[in-house]
């Protein structure tokens, strides 16, 4: 079997299917044309609106049809590795508490994302202008996120569900991966010891540094 992923450079919400690949042994049979303009010709093409109907990345070729969404991206590729039960729960009650956890970091981390990360300090370059208020009400309901999940982690087996990596876990280290570079500075993380703690140690592993370079996180406010 071979998959190709189209997406634009350095996609987090692609990195997620990418590790899970590593954890399910398929890798190897992924490809990401390096090549794709991203909103170029192809992606108004016939070929590329039947794989994603709106014309989006990330967006994904299965020699069945095409995939779209990063999540149901991510869920095929681990329905697809060697590694399914351990990355998508073991029974209906283990999956659908991992269920509960990416819909639950989509909510309180991703969709915040964009403004936290993008206007959380000036692209003046780039014509942004810096808005405090958007910039606070992100910052608040990712504050929110994070101590629900700092307070979960602190009575857990070290992960979000079960004791071993699954893909909530997988999503919201990627999710987090740009904030952490940017935004959430040193005071801020110290608020969430447990978290950041499970994050360091996730993003050491074999898996996730072959998908995601080593970064550190930002220490104070630029």
């Amino acid at each position: 079997m071979s998959y190709t992923i189209y997406t634009y450079p350095d996609n987090f919400k692609v990195d997620m299917a990418l590790i899970a690949a590593e954890y399910g042994g398929i890798s190897n049979q992924i490809s990401v044309p390096k090549d794709f303009e991203f909103q170029g010709a192809f992606n108004k093409s016939e070929e590329f609106l039947k794989i994603s109907p709106n014309g989006f990345v990330p967006a994904m070729k299965t020699p069945e049809g095409g995939l779209f969404e990063s999540l149901a991206m991510a869920r095929f590729i681990c329905r697809s590795g060697n590694d399914e039960k351990g990355l998508l729960g073991d029974g209906a009650y283990q999956s659908s508490l991992i269920d509960a956890w990416t819909d639950f970091i989509t909510f309180y981390i991703v969709d915040n994302y964009t403004i936290y990360d993008l206007f959380g300090f000036k692209f003046s370059d780039w014509g942004m202008k810096f808005d405090q208020t958007k910039f606070d009400q992100a910052k608040e309901k990712i504050s929110k996120g994070l101590e629900k999940i700092d307070k979960h982690l602190k009575s857990s087996n070290g992960y979000l569900v079960g004791n071993r990596v699954t893909l909530a876990d997988i999503w919201l280290a990627c999710s987090l991966r740009f904030p952490l570079t940017y935004s959430l500075d040193q005071d801020f993380r110290s608020k969430y010891p447990t978290t950041f703690k499970y994050l360091q140690e996730l993003y050491q592993k074999d898996q996730f540094i072959k998908i995601i370079p080593k970064f550190d996180f930002i220490t104070a406010p630029n």
